[in-house]
């Protein structure tokens, strides 16, 4: 596909000079809704974390990457296939800066 500009670079490298190279800024009104918003995604995807003991039979996917994200190792690597679990990962795992 066309593109505007090509990078062909270290990923960590390239990012770390773009953000050097840019400006700082004071937190806007669309950040500060976007930092809400996710507290509020947070918060709701944890009221599911115990649904998995109120309804036998169904399982749903949050109180399950609730458990992958309690217990996996702090250096974990995750293999992701394809489907509704991109997605899951995404929105659901809670990524330190040591896995991948």
């Amino acid at each position: 596909h066309s593109v505007d500009v090509s990078i062909l670079a270290d990923a960590k490298k390239s990012l770390r000079a773009l953000i050097d190279a840019g400006e700082a800024r004071e937190e806007s009104p669309l950040y500060k809704a976007a930092l809400a918003d996710r507290e509020e995604w947070d918060a709701w995807t944890a009221s599911f974390a115990d649904d998995h003991l109120k309804d036998e039979g169904r399982v749903r996917q949050e109180p399950i990457w609730d458990v992958i994200n309690k217990e996996a190792a702090d250096n974990a690597v995750f293999a992701i296939d394809v489907g509704n679990v991109n997605m899951d990962h995404a929105r659901l795992l809670n990524m330190n800066g040591k896995q991948r």
